[in-house]
């Protein structure tokens, strides 16, 4: 595999081969990337197309996922019930029709 290079936009370590090395290694891969945590980048004619990386970083992904969009869902709630107009309870209606 290739050296391990660092990634620009997350300043940490990633490994970066091409699809034919994945190919020719990928229980290595996979026995290194349990072993070291670094993600492998997987490349195709000079670019980036896919990554590999344990499943406990999957699985710390899905979990900052589900708790971004909980936030993003709670603020728009949050918004939703601002922007209501205020409600007229159905006796208050009836007396207001009399």
């Amino acid at each position: 595999m290739t050296p391990i290079i660092v990634d620009k936009m997350t300043n940490e370590e990633v490994t970066s081969i091409t699809i034919k090395e994945a190919q020719n290694h990928l229980s290595e891969i996979i026995a290194q990337i349990q072993t070291d945590d670094i993600p492998v980048i997987i490349t195709h004619k000079g670019e980036e197309k896919a990554v590999i990386i344990s499943l406990e970083a999957f699985a710390f992904l899905e979990r900052i996922i589900a708790e971004k969009e909980d936030e993003i869902d709670r603020k728009a709630l949050h918004k939703a019930k601002q922007d209501l107009e205020p409600t007229t309870s159905l006796d208050e209606l009836k007396k207001e029709l009399k």
